[in-house]
């Protein structure tokens, strides 16, 4: 019996392999009959449109065009500029010099905090590659550290506080793996290091009282919820033909907290787990396109906020995007409250502020691109 249905299996494989291979010839003599080898061969785009192209029944079949990608051209984009390193982890240039206008847009924000008698502080979140020579020596282009260190030039001529976390990132054991590997956010290994970071430098130079101990490692778990999804860069490049990541959280061992987001008519108390969707978690795969915040802290919300309602000092306002998602909750631990604001959805951020004078410290988080988007800086 089980010879049989070990033979059954090999010709179910014998046949499945067979068809697959007819395809690929199909595809292969039509695109050489059409003059299309080339553009089979290049990658990306091109090849996704050449592939759909000459397929035969093109209407009627599921076109395997991220398949090619991940057979031809396994390790290098260089249309897309992207790069699969030999542990799987897949990374991006940056292939245009960016201006610094952008910190125009802080120097507004900074002066409004300033004459309010607010506190503010600009943070820079890394991505990756966390070196520009980590793509170049690839043939592949990267300015996206030398874009960034223009703006904080230009931040520290106005006066602006600013935290640049490249450093921080880049002094760990093993920086890429405070990334996801098909994913360009973070893990909460790196949320966490951030967090502490951020809340030592505000106490610093405000003297706010941010309780920096409640997220020390020695009242934290760690979690790994084992391979639910292949990361939003992985699905780009090779669809579901990409490698699994594991999903990090880092949990306190006691927490009392008031979780609101408008929005989405969210308004929960209890422990850290209220900030985890766990209806995103099913059958061990996280739905939501690989974007790892969908489990973590919902959507890229336009506001929501998280209270200490075992008290705690400051009351912060977290101007975000998407990588800080994995950041914001753990700073929210130091705190006695913390909103967020994703400009994304909003930018009436000063109007915000002027209906919130309890709100008494500004934070600006942003990933290295995002910080020199000009609507990410338009605050209004």
């Amino acid at each position: 019996m089980k010879d049989a249905e070990s033979i059954s299996r090999r010709i179910f494989a014998v046949i499945l392999l067979s068809v697959f291979a007819v395809a690929c010839v199909l595809v292969i003599r039509s695109a050489y009959s059409k003059g299309k080898i080339r553009d089979l061969l290049a990658g990306g785009e091109m090849r996704e449109k050449t592939v759909n192209n000459v397929m035969p029944m093109k209407d009627q079949a599921l076109v395997p065009d991220r398949l090619f990608n991940s057979i031809l051209d396994r390790w290098y984009y260089p249309e897309e500029n992207y790069l699969i390193l030999p542990d799987g982890q897949i990374v991006s240039g940056s292939a245009a010099l960016q201006d610094a206008y952008a910190a125009d847009g802080v120097l507004k924000l900074y002066r409004f905090c300033r004459e309010e008698g607010r506190d503010f502080l600009h943070v820079l979140l890394p991505v990756k590659p966390l070196r520009d020579e980590d793509m170049r020596e690839y043939g592949l282009l990267c300015y996206r550290n030398d874009s960034a260190d223009g703006f904080l030039l230009k931040l520290e001529e106005y006066g602006i506080p600013f935290l640049d976390l490249r450093e921080t990132i880049l002094a760990q054991e093993d920086p890429y793996a405070l990334f996801y590997r098909s994913d360009h956010h973070w893990t909460a290994d790196a949320g966490l290091i951030a967090a502490r970071k951020i809340a030592e430098t505000l106490n610093t130079l405000y003297d706010i009282g941010l309780d920096e101990d409640a997220i020390a490692p020695e009242v934290m778990r760690r979690e790994v919820l084992e391979e639910p999804f292949v990361g939003e860069m992985g699905k780009k490049l090779l669809g579901p033909y990409g490698s699994l990541d594991n999903l990090v959280v880092w949990k306190p061992l006691h927490a009392n907290l008031h979780y609101r987001v408008p929005d989405r008519k969210i308004d929960r108390t209890g422990d850290f787990d209220i900030i985890f969707f766990e209806e995103r978690y099913r059958n061990g795969r996280l739905d939501g396109m690989g974007n790892t915040y969908y489990y973590y802290m919902g959507e890229n919300d336009s506001l929501g906020s998280l209270e200490n309602l075992d008290g705690g000092s400051g009351d912060l306002l977290v101007i975000k995007d998407s990588m800080s998602c994995v950041v914001t909750p753990y700073l929210a631990l130091t705190a006695g409250k913390v909103t967020w604001w994703d400009m994304r959805k909003d930018t009436a951020v000063i109007d915000y502020l002027k209906k919130h004078p309890e709100i008494r410290t500004v934070v600006v988080m942003y990933n290295t691109s995002y910080a020199l988007s000009r609507s990410a800086n338009d605050f209004s």
